[in-house]
């Protein structure tokens, strides 16, 4: 053995006869471990290679196993005599070390006629499958609609949002993913709709969601005594009585609770909710600590939180469930059918191309495996019979599918051979169907060594150097709990150190949080990841500069840092990733970004099929515009401006370029009078490009009718120079290989579907609008920075790791969405009346929707887990917060449960299930935890303003450009701009990696060239600002508009009643003066938006009269006000939540938005912009709630008030919560009227 194992890891090598679960933690020495066990069993002549099933995760594992074990027996063959190694030698290349989906491909192929495919299939790729399957979609609902069968319509108009039928789309296809990942999709089906059986209140209570009720009303329940029992204590004097008496009162309230629940009494409960108003917070009176007053708001917060989660499971009577139970049914049942419907299309298309897909792998394997009766065929008998040993890497991360497939390859009960190994905590697949409930109830049910189920812990970590250990226990024991997680960080799971200390200089890992603004906008969205880059940048600029040393562990020596020792993690990198990549090639820190479908987002990339968009319609201004902006002709804001100043106002881009050619170009035969007028607008170097882009432009459009679509390319590609041009850029041979791959794709595409351009870009199109990749580019290999998501960085590890993105909120889409999905609990949807668009939920749907979230959660702290032990030596931790000083008071809240922990030699305190289940991004798990870690010297935390960090920024473009004009680019090849006689080869670099220059803004800005007089700048700065006053050309809507097939339609109101309402065609709406009405609900709406939580009653008057005095109330809106009703509106149990919000920083009033709504007229459908605002929105434990105020003054009495509002409104607040939930990711829980005319709130 090359070194000696722990104890734990020698019981896992030499055990044998026993169905074995070893849980190794992050650099444990697992892989070592395996291969020892391998090597073992071979050289105790116990097995042959040919006789071992090793499934490991990726090809990359399974190479790496290969190898080892080829090592380790060479070795063996030289240090031993034992000539039969050699046979293990010649074995080994075909033996069956690989990965789950390669095992079932072998059996697939190896029996494929059985499954009714040809010799010849073949695997799919994503792209190739998604598009099949919208073609698949599209035939089924064509189909359904023709037959017109009554269940179909009316599923189709509970589920469309206004015209649109893209909702029913959604929900087949994600109930398809959902049931592919089953062992027995159809079964899984069939049992979402009987699940739903509801003929009697009786039948309704076998239901899974009955007990899981109970069990989440109970764990609020005693969450709520022991924040009361804490209110008690505190409230114990004369200057703490108003909070001893809420104390009694929620004792009260609880004690009848809790006999309630115990009872089970569903309507009884149900009753003490609506009966529940929540109290005033009390007035703080003098003699209180300042501490203790804070501690008991946080408690009574705590308690009113727990009355407002518990609504939406209490919200109807039991009745009134078993109603809406039978519709959701129905809705289900035709969901299912039509699932089953378009798989079986699907599966057609693909049967008929002779391809399979992942998941087709995974299913034709075990029907090939598994009998009717769930036993095994003789085909599972077969390799049964030939593996003695499975042995399952990464086994944390298996599906129900796989698991069975597994299992039915293994042996038979009285003869246990499986060897497992994984770590529950790095369990990070959902997504793909994982199920680390498998892992899990076999690690609570194995036992030890002596029975034939055993399980080994491997805790020791040979990987990461004591500091980075250290806090990893620490912030995971406090927020690592079965409560929270599904698991306990416990002294079984917490990481041993192999050594009492580590050499090597002091060190602590380092927190870098950055304070900006609130920003909501995509674009503002990228300023964050812009500072985190930057940040980001600086630091590893300063490692890769400050001599700092790391051991090599091939060398067995110690080196200073280079840049191939540095990852860069994140959860998604997305759209962030072109932000990072070009941050660091302007800090002059090379990088590498593995990442399908991002290159497809790169500047060289886009230049490419901007151009061909370009040759296929030159009046695509805004592919135009990216290419004239390329580094091939190198256009610069103030050309662009020029061009657009001399050209007609409504010109086309491309019409423009040609009458500027034109007409300077003939310059010399102008009056004086009219040169004199039009001089300003000349330049020579402008001029010069317009002249070369559009001589390129007409030698590719005339070529373009002659040659092939992979002939064309190749012309571009060479008579523009393209591989020279990107050569001399920054990372230029990675840029060259993305061009490379992106050519292979293209000549692949024009062999297996055919096409010239003009399908191609329509192909194109599509991948791009379904977020497809378009084939894989080869990374370059190199002393590169690395650049990953945390999914990929998985198995890994380097010296140096920094995680982004640690302020950025989770991704709670799917329990967002109309149709909510879990094995355990089925289909969900909601009772939507199409008529009047009211929408019930019964009590099922918020806890499954809670039991998402918690899943969520829980895989994103494994995540977390994962990203922080992928480093070695150095660790670095950088996220943005809006205000540090809101989220300080919140992670420094009481957010902990009685009790605590000590943990290498640290106290802790563990964060309250509460508190864990409304985290929001990483930096809620980290913070609570790393504030305190910081005072034992376990973490270094630095807080970087916004100013700073943009300070920094242009420091380093500073210095950046400094070193171009130092000659840095000298020998690069000249651009064909160049060339041309345009302009320097230095700015081609730039010009690359910005390719959307708005026009006339920007140049206006950037001015005349300094080369011009005082006179000539101002005449041009002029001009320039007449043609940004111009009207917008008639461009028609592209591809690359954000929005292309939005029709934009302003409703202009005031803030009225019918803000983003609905507006058809055709239909004019103004609200803008109006009635008597409607300024008076401006009136009240403009208080509402500006009255502070804060204010107390008897201040009204006195408020109103400080609005008036500033200007922002007249006198006409203070005559409609009347104080009793804002009185009333103050006293309401919604403004004390709101207040709540607010005061946690969680609240947002007046907030505008934009969200696309399809128009079908005639056989066209077009989509157009509705705008709105929303009065308020806050966030309660995650979720949303939306309220919007209404001044109707009706008749009738309240039940018919509110059924008005509901039907008045029900469209317009649908819209609303499209909106919010689609631009926050978060889900809306509820929705409320407050009809302020009655003090009345109707609960949508």
């Amino acid at each position: 053995m090359a070194f000696s194992y722990t104890e734990q890891q020698q019981s896992a090598i030499e055990v044998r006869n026993r169905n074995v679960l070893v849980s190794a933690a992050a650099g444990s020495g697992k892989t070592a471990v395996l291969v020892e066990r391998v090597i073992q069993m071979i050289l105790n002549r116990e097995i042959s290679i040919d006789e071992l099933l090793v499934v490991t995760f990726t090809r990359a594992a399974a190479a790496e196993m290969r190898e080892r074990i080829s090592d380790a027996l060479s070795q063996a063959l030289h240090s031993l005599y034992r000539p039969e190694l050699r046979e293990q030698l010649v074995l080994l290349p075909s033996a069956d070390i690989t990965t789950i989906h390669a095992f079932c491909l072998k059996v697939i192929r190896e029996n494929y006629s059985l499954l009714g495919l040809e010799p010849d299939f073949r695997i799919a790729d994503e792209t190739e499958i998604e598009l099949l399957a919208e073609e698949a979609m599209a035939e089924l609902l064509e189909a359904e609609y023709q037959r017109a069968e009554p269940e179909f319509l009316h599923l189709v108009r509970s589920f469309m949002t206004g015209t649109s039928d893209q909702p029913v789309e959604d929900a087949i296809r994600r109930i398809d993913a959902a049931a592919q990942g089953m062992a027995k999709p159809e079964e899984w089906l069939d049992l979402a709709v009987a699940g739903l059986a509801a003929d009697s209140p009786e039948e309704l209570e076998q239901s899974f969601f009955w007990p899981v009720l109970w069990q989440e009303i109970a764990e609020k329940l005693k969450w709520a005594v022991r924040e009361q029992q804490f209110l008690s204590e505190l409230a114990t004097d004369q200057e703490t009585e108003a909070f001893a008496e809420q104390a009694a009162y929620f004792g009260e309230l609880l004690a009848r609770a809790e006999a309630l629940a115990e009872n089970r009494d569903y309507d009884g409960l149900s009753r003490l909710l609506k009966e529940y108003a929540a109290p005033v917070m009390p007035r703080a009176r003098k003699g209180i600590e300042a501490e203790t007053l804070a501690e008991m708001k946080q408690r009574i917060e705590n308690l009113r939180s727990v009355f407002v989660d518990l609504q939406p499971y209490l919200q109807n009577t039991w009745e009134e469930n078993r109603e809406i139970t039978q519709r959701m049914q129905r809705l289900v049942k035709e969901l299912c059918r039509l699932t089953l419907a378009y798989e079986a299309l699907l599966r057609d298309k693909k049967q008929k191309k002779q391809i399979i897909d992942f998941n087709d792998i995974e299913h034709m394997a075990l029907r090939l495996l598994r009998a009717e009766d769930g036993g095994r065929t003789e085909i599972a008998e077969r390799y049964c019979g030939k593996y003695k040993e499975v042995i399952i890497d990464e086994y944390q991360d298996t599906s129900e599918v796989q698991d069975a497939l597994l299992e039915l390859a293994g042996g038979e009960p009285e003869r246990p051979n499986r060897f497992m190994v994984g770590d529950i905590k790095q369990s990070i697949y959902k997504f793909r169907q994982a199920k680390p409930e498998i892992f899990q109830q076999k690690y609570l049910s194995y036992g030890g060594l002596d029975t034939s189920y055993a399980k080994i812990d491997m805790q020791t970590n040979f990987r990461s150097r004591q500091e980075v250990l250290k806090l990893v226990n620490y912030i995971f024991r406090s927020i690592m709990t079965r409560q929270a997680a599904g698991i306990d960080y416990d002294d079984r799971a917490k990481f041993i150190f192999p050594q009492p200390a580590e050499l090597g200089e002091s060190y602590r890992p380092q927190l870098i949080l950055i304070e900006k603004e609130s920003y909501q906008s995509e674009e503002e969205s990228a300023v964050r990841e812009e500072l985190e880059a930057e940040a980001a940048a600086q630091e590893i600029a300063e490692l890769l500069s400050s001599g700092k040393m790391i051991y090599d562990k091939k060398r067995g020596d110690w080196r200073k840092i280079e840049a191939e020792d540095i990852a860069v993690l994140m959860r998604s990198p997305g759209n962030a990733l072109p932000i990072y990549i070009e941050t660091f090639l302007r800090w002059g820190i090379p990088v590498l970004a593995e990442e399908g479908k991002a290159y497809f987002m790169t500047s060289e990339i886009r230049t490419l099929t901007d151009f061909l968009k370009t040759l296929d319609n030159p009046r695509d201004d805004l592919a135009l515009l990216g290419v004239l902006c390329s580094a091939i002709f190198e256009f610069e804001p103030e050309d662009l401006a020029r061009v657009r100043a001399a050209a007609e106002a409504e010109e086309f881009l491309f019409d423009a370029l040609s009458r500027y050619r034109q007409d300077f170009s003939r310059r010399g035969e102008w009056p004086a009078e009219i040169w004199a007028e039009r001089a300003v607008l000349f330049s020579e170097e402008t001029l010069a490009k317009v002249d070369y882009f559009l001589t390129e432009f007409r030698v590719l459009k005339d070529e373009a009718y002659l040659l092939t679509l992979g002939q064309l390319f190749d012309r571009l590609l060479e008579r523009t120079d393209y591989a020279a041009l990107l050569a001399g850029m920054p990372n230029g041979k990675q840029r060259g290989l993305n061009v490379q791959a992106f050519q292979e794709q293209l000549a692949l595409w024009e062999r297996q579907e055919g096409g010239g351009l003009i399908r191609f870009l329509q192909r194109l199109g599509k991948i791009k609008s379904l977020n497809l990749s378009f084939g894989q580019p080869v990374m370059e290999t190199g002393k590169a920075v690395r650049i990953m998501s945390i999914h990929k960085s998985k198995g890994l590890e380097f010296p140096v790791v920094l995680l982004t993105q640690l302020g950025k909120g989770f991704n709670f889409r799917d329990v967002s969405s109309p149709v909510v999905l879990r094995e355990a609990g089925g289909i969900l949807v909601s009772d939507i009346d199409y008529q009047s668009r009211v929408v019930r939920e019964g009590f099922q749907k918020p806890l499954l929707k809670m039991l998402l979230r918690r899943e969520i959660l829980e895989e994103e702290q494994r995540l977390l887990y994962v990203a922080l032990t992928r480093a070695r030596e150095y660790l670095y931790l950088i996220g943005t917060v809006s205000s540090a000083e809101k989220v300080l008071q919140r992670w420094q809240e009481k957010n902990v449960t009685a009790g605590g922990y000590q943990i290498d030699g640290f106290a802790g305190d563990f964060c309250s299930r509460e508190y864990l289940l409304a985290a929001r991004s990483y930096l809620d798990f980290l913070m609570p935890a790393a504030l305190r870690a910081e005072e034992y010297g376990l973490l270094a935390l630095r807080w970087l303003k916004r100013e700073e960090a943009e300070s920094e920024r242009v420091e380093a473009e500073e210095a950046a450009a400094e070193e171009t004009a130092g000659g840095d680019l000298a020998d690069r090849p000249e651009s064909a701009a160049a060339k041309s006689g345009t302009k320097s080869e230095a700015s081609a670099e730039k010009s690359g990696m910005e390719s959307e220059v708005p026009v006339a803004k920007n140049g206006a800005e950037s001015g005349a060239s300094s080369e011009k007089s005082g006179t000539e700048s101002d005449a041009l700065a002029e001009r320039l600002r007449e043609a940004e006053q111009m009207p917008a050309a008639a461009i028609p809507f592209y591809p690359e508009y954000p929005y292309p097939e939005f029709i934009k339609e302003k409703i202009t109101t005031s803030a009225s009643e019918q803000k983003g309402a609905f507006v058809p065609e055709g239909e004019a709406v103004t609200f803008s003066g109006g009635s008597q009405g409607a300024q008076r609900g401006t009136a009240y709406h403009k208080v509402l938006a500006l009255l502070p939580f804060a204010l107390e009653a008897e201040r009204l008057p006195e408020f109103l009269r400080e609005l008036a005095a500033k200007g922002l109330l007249a006198d006409m809106e203070r005559d409609f006000i009347e104080v009793k009703v804002l009185e009333n509106v103050l006293r309401s149990d919604l403004w004390q939540r709101m207040r709540t919000a607010a005061e946690r920083g969680r609240l947002k009033r007046e907030q505008p938005f934009i969200l696309g709504q399809p128009l079908i007229s005639g056989d066209v459908t077009e989509q157009r912009m509705l705008q709105g605002v929303i009065d308020v929105f806050f966030e309660e434990n995650g979720e949303l709630v939306l309220v919007d105020y209404k001044t109707d003054r009706l008749g009738g009495d309240d039940g018919e008030f509110k059924r008005v509002l509901r039907e008045r409104y029900a469209g317009q607040m649908e819209v609303y919560k499209r909106a919010l939930e689609s631009s926050t990711g978060l889900p809306v829980r509820e929705v409320w009227l407050y009809g302020i005319s009655r003090d009345m709130t109707v609960l949508m």
